[in-house]
Parts: structure tokens; sequence; C-alpha cells
């Protein structure tokens, strides 16, 4: 049954047919049969029902950030409110999963044990709990591999074999003596994966391949004689395999093909949704779609798998396969498709969005983007609205810009657009049927990752820029959204061109507190080999319903030639918990605030300004002109004391210094009892010769 199309697109993709050559299951959404796979371990399913002494929650605290609330997605670090499990690669061939037992109270972490693991398993961790108890430990990875080969479509060379998936888990429920005791090998490429509960849902891509096929150099008989291998290949040596111990079981046969399409017509993948459940440790069951898939969407309900296709005016068209969820897989639903793509800088799962019974989603094509709305009928996927229209023709972006951050919530969408500046779009989806642009503020640089923390106010964070639209640091703002138009209400820039945020492309780096008020950013600053890398602290206040976003503080975790992307923390009640190279820090959320107005390592920091050597003193107190900066002659011992003058922001005092001759200097600055002697990011030569900053 064909899918409705978007708007004015010319042709239409259809929906799944389940015709009974192959399609086993009685009912005709549903794409595996009772006799599909279910595999077990005798051994560790009774050790399962063992009463667990883990992890068991108390106070408030952060959890993984994940794109939709209650449906959890894997990362190297988790926290069940007890313990704290980080995974650590040090060396491609050492890894582990480290285990501290946390103190909220006394904001204090301690390493109980260490879990050797397989040196590629230490990027999705994923927790197994049983009665608010963490009993288990899942570890996902992905195994590549690669041969040479002859490819009887005329290429040759070295081929992407199929990958294997390896699904590892680890009782935990003593974490003084974890131990891995299951694990499940499933053919294929991983795609992305989540969890809800203790159910697992993997999207997976399988390429079904015959090694023994040659190269035919035009040869028709050659050519003939790879026909004739294909067409005698059993179909069970075209499945993927799911191996557990000895037990080898192919996953469905059954999959869902689109309607109406030419018996010539086909995609070289088999897509996979394969449903786990962690707690029993059973594959329970698999659903195998043959469409192009590059990503995947996922409510407690949903599960959305999304891929490109160009109709015949080579327009394209993003293909949305709905499919609803269950504890024991996934069932086909319904098949829709919208004019534009998915692709671009924004986090393509943010461009999705399930609000009670409709499907909302952002595309763009040649840098015209549009919002449409989509509710399920039958078996398709129907249009109800779409931004931009005739009613409302207002273009969601100026000309030319791209989409960096798109965020849904229940009435409102935001998106960000940028070139050379930074427009926030508010789009009221309070009426479905007549979308609008509610408001707009324009501000320099752009949003990567979009933060709702109420119906009023949205934190962001992303890159700050100059008036030509080059990125020149860090930016953290806050916004109020209540009105016609968002208004700034404060941003911190950390400026330089090499400063950067983990954050700023995987939300899972960011860490928020259960009430949205506090957040934890990782950062990276400077240039080789003076790279620095530590995390920033914000809070937001609201005050009579005024929200204040002020910078609480700072922690410091490396000073060394290389920058450090995998950094995690975790905020439970007033503690903060950090980690980052198998190194961990707890202190207190106050310690942080009592030291606000104090100097830290970021508060100075050169640059140069038109040329001009600067040095920029920055403090919460406002006292930054109160700073001790001296530029030092080291040939000859001559301190030339510097004036300072205040920027704009209150916060900032620019020190400039005089230009000099070639010579070697150095300069120093000392405020509320901290002395500097380096800043981070400061040019290696200045008027000729090097300047060292130090920090002691």
């Amino acid at each position: 049954m064909a899918s409705v199309s978007s708007g004015n697109a010319s042709s239409q993709v259809n929906s799944f047919s389940s015709s009974s050559s192959t399609i086993s299951s009685s009912s005709s959404c549903y794409a595996y049969s009772s006799s599909t796979l279910v595999l077990s371990s005798r051994a560790s399913a009774a050790a399962s029902s063992n009463a667990a002494t883990g992890g068991s929650a108390s106070g408030e605290y952060s959890q993984t950030n994940t794109h939709v609330m209650g449906v959890d997605e894997a990362d190297i670090a988790k926290y069940d409110g007890e313990h704290w499990f980080v995974a650590v690669n040090e060396a491609a061939v050492s890894s582990r999963v480290d285990i501290y037992k946390s103190n909220a109270n006394a904001a204090t972490l301690d390493k109980v044990s260490s879990l050797n693991v397989h040196a590629d398993a230490t990027d999705q961790l994923y927790l197994v709990q049983n009665n608010a108890q963490t009993q288990g430990l899942a570890l996902l990875r992905n195994n590549f591999y690669y041969y040479s080969t002859f490819a009887p479509t005329g290429y040759w060379g070295s081929f992407r074999a199929n990958d294997v998936i390896t699904l590892d888990h680890a009782d935990v429920s003593n974490p003084a003596m974890p131990a891995l005791d299951w694990s499940v090998e499933i053919d294929g490429s991983l795609i992305d994966s989540r969890k809800v509960g203790n159910t697992l849902y993997m999207v997976s891509r399988y390429e079904p391949q015959l090694k023994d096929t040659v190269f035919d150099y035009q040869d028709l008989t050659v050519r003939a004689a790879n026909e004739a291998k294909i067409q005698a290949a059993s179909l069970e040596n075209l499945l993927p395999k799911a191996r557990i111990g000895d037990t080898e079981t192919s996953l469905s046969a059954s999959c869902y093909l689109q309607k109406n399409q030419p018996v010539t017509n086909g995609f070289r993948s088999l897509i996979y949704i394969t449903t786990i459940d962690l707690l029993s440790k059973k594959v329970v069951g698999s659903t195998c779609v043959n469409s192009s898939i590059t990503g995947m969407s996922m409510t407690e309900k949903s599960l959305y798998l999304t891929g490109q296709w160009y109709g015949p005016t080579y327009t394209p068209q993003t293909v949305v396969h709905k499919f609803n969820v269950a504890d024991v897989g996934t069932a086909y639903a319904a098949t829709g498709n919208v004019e534009g793509s998915l692709n671009g800088s924004a986090d393509p799962a943010f461009r999705l969005h399930e609000y009670k019974d409709d499907l909302r989603i952002v595309t763009s094509n040649n840098r015209v983007h549009k919002l449409f709305v989509l509710e399920q009928l039958g078996d398709q996927l129907q249009l109800v609205a779409t931004l931009p229209n005739s009613a409302r023709p207002e273009a969601i972006g100026k000309p030319n810009e791209d989409i960096k951050a798109v965020r849904f919530t229940d009435d409102m969408a935001q998106i960000v657009t940028f070139r050379t500046t930074d427009p926030l779009y508010t789009i009221d989806l309070s009426d479905r049927l007549d979308l609008k642009i509610s408001g707009q503020i324009e501000v320099p640089g752009y949003a990567t990752y979009i933060h709702p923390i109420s119906k009023d106010y949205t934190f962001t964070l992303g890159y700050d820029a100059s008036p030509r639209g080059f990125t020149t640091g860090l930016k953290i703002a806050l916004y109020d959204i209540s009105g016609d138009n968002p208004v700034e209400v404060k941003s911190y820039i950390y400026e330089g061109g090499g400063t950067t945020s983990e954050a700023l492309y995987n939300l899972h780096a960011l860490t928020v507190s259960p009430d949205k008020t506090r957040f934890v950013v990782p950062i990276s600053s400077g240039y080789y080999p003076a790279y620095r890398d530590g995390f920033l602290l914000f809070e937001v206040n609201i005050v009579d319903g005024k929200a204040s976003l002020n910078a609480v503080g700072a922690q410091l975790t490396s000073e060394q030639s290389f920058r450090v992307y995998r950094k995690r923390s975790v905020l439970h009640d007033d503690a903060v918990f950090m980690t980052a190279r198998g190194k961990v820090w707890a202190k207190s959320w106050q310690s942080f605030a009592t030291a606000q107005g104090q100097a830290d390592e970021n508060s100075f920091r050169c640059r140069t300004v038109e040329g001009v050597l600067q040095v920029d003193v920055e403090n919460e107190s406002g006292n930054a002109c109160n700073a001790k900066v001296n530029f030092v002659d080291n040939k000859t011992g001559v301190v030339m004391p510097l004036s300072g003058s205040v920027s704009s922001e209150g916060v900032r005092c620019n020190y400039t210094v005089p230009e000099l001759e070639f010579g070697d200097y150095k300069i120093q600055a000392e405020l509320n009892g901290l002395k500097q002697e380096q800043a981070a990011a400061c040019p290696t030569r200045v008027y000729g010769a090097p300047v060292e900053f130090n920090f002691q």
C-alpha cells in the first residue's frame, strides 16, 4: 500500500508487503514467527535469580543525557546512585571497566574493583537492573573485518566484510567481584541501539556475501558461473547468525519488502532489529527489513528507522519506517516519506519527535529547510501539515544557512541555523494544522545543542563566531523563549579557535541535574603542545520567574600535549563526580560555588587583537582589573606593569602589551593570590620572539 508523499513530491515510497513467500508470521504486520530465534544460557539464567547486592539509588542524581526520556543509550560510563561504572581504554590491547563506590553526602569516590574487558568493549555500556538494584553490566561492541576479493559486480579490491556484534554481560551484583558470565555474537554491523527497561533493541546491517565468486572481466562465461553460484546458494547460508557458546541460530528469514517493486529492484543490505532481554539473557526476536537505512530514533512505544531515497527527479526523500515496540520484539506499523534529508550538522535523532500520535520531522534539501507533521493511518504515515506553506511562507533560516541544532518540546520546536550569525527560531506547534514561526533572535556564532529547561527558558551549547562566520571559541548561553522573540539572558564565551567540547557533538558528554538547573560541560582548550582539559560548571537560578545563568567553577583534569575527549561526570545531590583518562575527581558543588569570584586556571588568557598582544583576566567577582600583570624582559630583567581596562561584560579586564622590539619576554599575572606565568591559547611567537606563559 503506497504511502503519502510529502507536499509537492512527485514520487512515493511504498509500504512493506508481507507475502506468503517471505513472511512466516500469522500476523501481516509481524516479522517473525514463534519458531524464530530464542537463545539463552541455562547456567546464566539460573545465576540471574540470585539476590543482588549491587547499586540501589538514593537521592537525586543525573544519568546519561539521552535523546528521549525513558529510553537509555549506550555510553562509556553508567551510574546507579551507589556505583559508577567507568570504561577505560588506555591502549589498543588493554581495556577495563573501573567500578567506584560513591558517597554523595561526603562527595567521595572509592574504587572497589576493575573488570578487564575486550579492547573494543569500552564505548557502549548499559546497566541491567532488577527492582532498582544493579545486577549486571552489558558491554556492546562491533568487531570490524575486511577481506580482499573480487566482486561479480565488476569491482575488485579490499571489501568490507560483515562485522560481528558482540554483547557481553557481566555479573556485578557484588561490585567488588565483577565477572563476565554471558555473551552473544550476532553477524552484522551495528547501526545503533537503545534500551527500555532491561530490553535492548539493536539495529544492525548485514550484507549477504558469497566469497567464492570471481572477477569476470566482462567474460560472460565467468559471469554466468557467478550467477549460477548465487542461484545455487541456500537461504540459510545467506542469513546472519547469532551464536551463544556452541549454539548457532539464524536470525529471521522473513524480511519485509517494499510493495510494488520490480523483482530486479532491491537493496544489498538486510536491516535487523534484534531484541534482547538483558535480565534473562535471551535473544527473544528479530525483525528484518530490506531497505536503505541510515539511522534510528526511538520512544518507549515506537521505533523509527530512517533512510534516504531519490525519486525520478533526484529530489532526496527521507523514508521513515515505524515499528511498535514490545518486550518480545518489534512489529511493523507504517511507512511514510517526506521531501529532503536528515543529513547535515544537526543531530539527526533530534530532527524527529514523536508527540502523542504525531511524528514531527525537520529535513533539509540544498539548504532549504522544512518541518513536517505526519500521522499514522493504517500502514501509512500520512502528511498532516508542512512549514513553510502557502499561508505561512516565511523560510526556516536565511538563504544558504545550514541547520546546526533542533530540539522539540510538546508545543514548540527550536531550530538553530547558521552561515555568519546564529538565528534561533522558535516554532509554535500548539495547533498541528497551523504551524508557524513564533519568534527568532540573531546572535554571533551558533548552538549545536539545545536543552530546554522549562517552557520559558532553554540552555544552549555551541560556538562563538566572528562577523565573517569563523568560530572563535566555546559559547554557553541561556535564552528566555517566553516572549514573542527569544532573548539571550546570559552567555559565557571561552575564546580561542582551539577551544571545544565533546558535548558539542555528543550529548552524552553533557551532564544535567534532574531538575535541569545544573550543568557540567567538558572543555578542551589551547593548541599543541599546550592543550588543557577539564570541566566547566554552570547553574541556572530562577527567582520570581526570572532566570540567571552563573559560571560556578572549573576543574582542570589534564595539562599535556594531547586532548582528552572521553570525559564524563555525574551530579548526585550536591556531589560532583568527574572522570578522564582513568582518573576521577570528587567534589561538592559548594566547593566550586564558594570559590566563585576567586582566580583559577581559566582566569588568565592571552590572545592577539589586530596584531597586538592582549592579556585577558576574567573573574566573576568583578575585580579582574585588580590583577597585577607584568611584561618581563628576560634578558634585562626589566618589569613593565600593564594597566587594564574593563570589558563590556564587566567580568573581564583587558591588559594590552606595548609593541616591543625583538627579544625574549614573558608575562606574569597575579589575582587573589593565584600567580600565573602562562595562559591557554597564547600565540607561540609575538613580536618575533617566543612568549612563555607558565602556570605554576
